[in-house]
């Protein structure tokens, strides 16, 4: 029941194809729109459907960006995305000697969940643990998918022990969530090992990082599985 005594729908089009409307009403000094007025909104009119090309492309290009840095099943960042932002929170501690934690995770005797209960139920299982890492971490935390049955946690400006807290949480998360068929596994329930390692002037690249946590979680599966162990760390916790 809008009532005025000026009113203008003008459509947008982008390469003949009808994206949208402008709707212009109540000219000034409540006089009706003229021809002049429609030659301006021949002008504008363009440029609206330019800004909304432009703004869709751009909407298609962040969500292909975040296609490619994201893993599909899990729907976190996956591995090339990880070694980024390692790369830059290392750039950081090295500059303003921040500390920095790393996590590598496995599930355990994964292999026989998939085995005995099929690859689909393995997807699940994935997705599961995926959840519980996210559920576990701070806003700052960049949880990812590296490979298989192996995630990452990157912990910015974090120390060795509150890393170890952060990482015993999470496997104390995931062994007391309920999984489809974990019963079935040697442990009796899903579980999973960490391998904590931590900057240092020894440990202060990428690869030395990585490697560390990985020599970690080594460690932790010949222990006995569920369980954290720290670089460097002859026992376990």
């Amino acid at each position: 029941h809008y009532k005025t005594n000026s009113f203008i729908s003008y459509p947008i089009t982008i390469g003949g194809r009808k994206v949208g409307v402008l709707n212009v009403t109540d000219k000034a000094g409540g006089r009706t729109f003229d021809e002049v007025d429609l030659g301006l909104l021949d002008i504008i009119g363009p440029q609206v459907a330019l800004a909304l090309e432009r703004a869709e492309w751009q909407e298609r290009a962040t969500e292909f960006q975040l296609m490619s840095i994201t893993d599909p099943l899990t729907a976190l960042p996956n591995r090339r995305y990880l070694e980024e932002r390692l790369m830059e929170e290392l750039n950081r501690s090295r500059r303003y000697y921040y500390p920095m934690s790393f996590l590598m995770i496995d599930i355990d005797d994964f292999k026989a969940y998939n085995d005995k209960n099929g690859h689909q139920a393995g997807d699940v299982a994935l997705q599961i643990t995926a959840h519980c890492l996210k559920g576990g971490l701070r806003s700052a935390d960049v949880a990812s998918r590296y490979g298989g049955e192996e995630f990452c946690i990157l912990l910015p400006q974090t120390g060795i022990s509150e890393a170890g807290a952060i990482a015993d949480r999470i496997r104390q998360r995931v062994s007391t969530t309920q999984f489809p068929h974990g019963k079935t596994q040697p442990l009796g329930r899903v579980t999973i090992s960490i391998g904590v390692s931590t900057f240092s002037t020894l440990v202060n690249t990428s690869e030395n990082i990585i490697a560390a946590a990985d020599r970690a979680l080594y460690e932790a599966k010949n222990m006995g599985k569920n369980r954290v162990v720290f670089f460097g760390e002859e026992g376990g916790q």
